[in-house]
Order: structure tokens, then C-alpha cells, then sequence
């Protein structure tokens, strides 16, 4: 196996708009650590795979393909080889969504020529390597945000390790399933969040050279602890601090750095399936009920505010269901706007490095879809990497759906979303053994 590596900054400049929390209403203050850019060329004779790991929120489709297109005319690779990801941190550069419209155009089409640079410097990097592999797990850092008892977790940490002809640690791509959201609304700084921590002390352990990117795991309802519903109408949470983050992210860095000493070497074998699958959305009110409901919600707030032990008692709730009025009112926008459309098209990956698959799944995919893959995975390991080639927000269960919350109001699709992508995954499964 061959492989080439990358690392830029991509840090945007400050005063730029922060992604991730609809309650967070001014722009970025300040710089706390660097965001950047990872890219890692593999080749095993003529199959050839880009993975291109980015510290941001979340990257659309239509941004992922042109961005393709930019780097198959600089470089010989078949776009569909090229997978693009986000890390989903929410405190970097506001990115587009299934519903927002982007507001930091400029700086986009600057990080798109990044993505290119990234994607050519690993290209023009190749040298023969040695690929490893090791799974550990760790615990006390992700938490099931909608059910902090006893809701299920993914405690896997995998690890790929890539290493040079003399034993030099060249590369590690490690996966963890818990959202990049220690820091909160109230922070206006730039940062990678603990997954960044990570990254700083795996080059403090195996050198400054080393290219050390995270990818995301299935975590649509695993965060650091604290609740979406609180963290979306922007309440004070404890423990959202930077001392926080880095703690945390240490603590991925010692399991591993442990997973990098233990790790066994794999069989030089690449093998690339890329599929389109197309979703179903739901069925939503028209967007003048969606307004005029969000409008009813903003009345009766405030209507409280002159009643203050009605306001104290019932603030929070109705804060809630403002949030939750606005999702609506936002996706009921964007399906007028594509005309009434009833489903949209989303791609997935397979990639086979030796005897590990390897998932790549679009947006917020919650924590029991994840494990349901690797469960009916054929393969004797399985990473499943999400916010990979498209960002349209959370993909949970059937029964999240009927339970309610956040994650299912802020969906775009409706209860068949997730069958239809453990379907398609399947077929991905067989054809890469025929």
C-alpha cells in the first residue's frame, strides 16, 4: 500500500458567522486553536482513495461535488473516490444546510481552493506505508443526550495507524461517536473543540509530522452530556469550558495512543463502493401554518413576560416549543422551495482497507443505527464515519420518531429514512465481497 499525507490551517478569519447553535447571535471573537484540513491519498495498484477529514460543521452535497470536480481536473481520480467529511465542530465557519442558506459565500469558495491544495499535496506525497489497525473503548466521555440512564452509547475507539517504511508513525485516523459541543452558544471562539485536544497531543506524543485526524462516529443523540433542548433555546449549562474540552480530549488521546502501540498490521487490499440512495421526507405543514403557529408561540411569550409567575414557571417550555416552531417554519420554507419535493438523493461509501470496513453515512445519524451496522457487518472490523459527502442534519430511528424531541423535529426525513439506508449498506457489504 501506498499512502500520502496533508495538514493545512484553515482557520477563517475572525468576525465570521459560527455554525452549530441556533440561540449563538453574534460572529466569531477570537481564535482559541487552528482548524484544519487532513488528507490522506491511498493507493493500492489501480484503486485509488482520497479521504479528505475537515474541522468544520458540516459540508452539503452540492459544495462536496463541485469541490470533487475542482480536484479530478487538477488530479487523475474518479470524483467517486473522493470522500469529503466534516468533524462537525460547532464553533467554526457557518456552512450551508438542508435548510439554511449560507451566509459566508466568500470564505466558502476560499475553503473549497484549501480542500483542493490538501488534496493535491497528499497526491504529490506518496511513499509506501504499512496500514494497522486496533479497537479499544473508553467510557465517561459521550453521553445519550436523550436518555442520560440508560440510552445506548458507542464506546468504540478505532484506530488506524499508518506507518512508513521505518516504523515512523506517519499517520493515525481515529473514530469516536460523541458531537464536538463541550464549548456552547455563549463561546464565540474558534475552535476544533475536544477532538482538537486529541489531535494536539497525539503530535506531542509521535511528533509534530504526524497527521492525527478524527472522524465522527454515529452520535446523532450522543453528546458531552448536557441537553439539546436546553443548549438550542441557549441556556447556561456548567462545564461547557475549554479546561473541559481539552480534559476530555486528552482522554481520547490516552486510549489512542494505546490503540497506536497495540495496534496489528492489516493486508494491503483497498476496495471502493460508492451508491445513491434517495430519502423520504416527511410530511410537513404548509409554511403558512408553520408560521403562523410559530407566531401563536411568540404571542404567548410574550404574554407571559407580563405574568411573572407564569413566566418563571413556564419560560422554558415555551422557549422550547419557539425553537421548535422555528425548525418547522425553516423546513416548510425549504420544501416550498424545492417545489413540494418528496424525497432527496444522499450518497454512502464502503471502503475496504485490508480486512476493516469502512462506512461513510451523511449528516447526524443516531447512535443504534451505527451499531446496527457494524453488527451486520461481514467484515471482522467496521468504523462507521459520519458527516461524510453531505450534511442535512439528524437521521434517527423509527422510534425516535414516535418518541418526539429535537432530533426528530429538526429532520428533514420521515421514519423510513434510516431502513433505507441499513438496506442499502447491506448491498453495499455483498458486492464488495463478490
Amino acid at each position: 500500500m501506498r499512502v500520502g499525507f496533508s495538514e493545512i490551517v484553515i482557520t477563517p478569519p475572525v468576525g465570521i458567522t459560527l455554525g452549530g447553535y441556533s440561540a449563538r447571535k453574534e460572529p466569531s471573537c477570537g481564535v482559541h486553536d487552528d482548524l484544519h484540513v487532513r488528507s490522506f491519498r491511498f493507493v493500492d495498484g489501480k484503486e485509488i482513495f482520497l479521504l479528505i477529514v475537515c474541522e468544520v460543521l458540516g459540508l452539503p452535497l452540492s459544495f462536496v461535488e463541485e469541490t470533487r470536480a475542482k480536484i479530478a481536473r487538477t488530479i487523475p481520480i474518479n470524483p467517486q473516490n473522493v470522500l469529503i467529511i466534516a468533524t462537525h465542530t460547532h464553533s467554526g465557519p457557518d456552512l450551508p444546510t438542508f435548510i439554511r442558506e449560507n451566509l459566508e459565500r466568500e470564505w466558502l469558495t476560499v475553503f473549497s481552493n484549501q480542500i483542493v491544495g490538501s488534496a493535491l499535496v497528499a497526491w504529490n506525497n506518496l511513499s509506501e506505508a504499512c496500514l494497522k489497525y486496533s479497537l479499544g473503548s473508553i467510557s465517561g466521555i459521550g453521553v445519550n443526550r436523550r436518555n442520560p440512564a440508560s440510552g445506548l452509547v458507542d464506546n468504540d475507539v478505532s484506530v488506524l495507524v499508518i506507518e512508513d517504511k521505518n516504523k515512523v508513525k506517519k499517520g493515525v485516523i481515529f473514530n469516536y461517536a460523541c458531537h464536538p459541543v463541550v464549548l456552547g452558544p455563549d463561546n464565540l471562539l474558534i475552535t476544533a473543540d475536544y477532538p482538537g485536544f486529541t489531535s494536539a497531543a497525539l503530535k506531542s506524543v509521535f511528533g509534530n509530522e504526524l497527521c492525527a485526524a478524527f472522524t465522527l462516529g454515529a452520535c446523532g443523540d450522543v453528546n458531552t452530556g448536557h441537553s439539546a433542548d436546553l443548549s438550542a433555546i441557549g441556556e447556561e449549562i456548567p462545564g461547557r469550558t475549554f479546561e473541559r474540552a481539552q480534559s476530555l480530549g486528552y482522554k481520547l488521546a490516552g486510549e489512542v495512543v494505546k490503540g497506536v502501540e497495540s495496534s496489528r498490521e492489516i493486508e494491503d487490499k483497498l476496495i471502493v463502493k460508492h451508491l445513491m440512495v434517495n430519502l423520504p421526507l416527511r410530511k410537513l405543514s404548509s409554511l403558512e401554518k408553520a408560521e403562523k403557529k410559530l407566531s401563536s408561540w411568540l404571542g404567548r411569550l410574550e404574554e407571559m413576560e407580563h405574568d411573572i409567575p407564569s413566566f418563571l414557571e413556564k419560560e422554558e417550555q415555551i422557549k422550547k416549543e419557539i425553537v421548535y416552531a422555528e425548525v418547522e417554519r425553516d423546513l416548510a420554507r425549504e420544501i416550498k422551495r424545492r417545489k413540494a419535493q418528496k424525497e432527496v438523493k444522499t450518497e454512502l461509501h464502503v471502503a475496504i482497507l485490508g480486512d476493516v470496513a469502512l462506512v461513510f453515512l451523511p449528516g447526524e445519524v443516531f447512535v443504534e443505527i451505527g451499531i446496527d451496522i457494524k453488527k451486520m457487518s461481514p467484515f471482522e472490523n467496521t468504523i462507521v464515519i459520519t458527516m461524510a459527502n453531505d450534511y442535512f442534519g439528524y437521521l434517527p430511528t423509527r422510534e425516535a420518531f414516535l418518541e418526539g424531541g429535537y432530533e426528530a423535529v429538526a429532520s428533514p426525513f420521515d421514519e423510513n429514512a434510516a431502513g433505507i439506508i441499513e438496506q442499502a449498506i447491506e448491498k453495499a457489504f455483498k458486492d464488495v465481497q463478490d
